[in-house]
Formats: C-alpha cells, sequence, structure tokens
C-alpha cells in the first residue's frame, strides 16, 4: 500500500480574502494545478481518498476523486491548526 499526502493547490491570498478561511478557494493557477494532479495519478489505481473540509483541499482533489471514481472522505482532523 503506498499513501501520498497532496498539499491544496495554489489558493486566493489570505490578505484578499474577507471571509472565513475555511471557505478560501484556489486561484486560477490553483485549478490548473488541481488538474495536473489529477494526470499524475491517472495511471494509479487510488482506492481511498481524504481531504479536509477547507475547500481549496476539496478543489485540489476532486479532478482526480472523479476520474478514479472514488468519493472523498471528508475530515475536519485535516485541517490546520
Amino acid at each position: 500500500m503506498k499513501i501520498f499526502v497532496v498539499r491544496h493547490a495554489s489558493a486566493v491570498e489570505r490578505f484578499l480574502w474577507d471571509g472565513d478561511d475555511s471557505e478560501r478557494p484556489l486561484d486560477k493557477m490553483g485549478a490548473d494545478q488541481s488538474l495536473l494532479i489529477a494526470e499524475f495519478f491517472s495511471e494509479i489505481k487510488i482506492s481511498s481518498i481524504y481531504s479536509s473540509l477547507a475547500v481549496r483541499c476539496q478543489q485540489t482533489i476532486w479532478p482526480t476523486a472523479r476520474q478514479s471514481d472514488v468519493q472523498v472522505e471528508l475530515s475536519d482532523a485535516l485541517f490546520e491548526g
């Protein structure tokens, strides 16, 4: 078994975001990076995906989850802090 740990892709800068940090989304570069992450994992059999509740983390892994047909399991334990 292999475990891959992926940090979220590029997100909107904190100083530009007025809302709750957990709601801070990916920026354009991050959206592109999420597709590159999915491409990296395209030939790897994925059985489970876990993500923080943070929007940017979920957005990072969605393309990989879709192509792998794996449901993302969200966990508050993975949120920083």
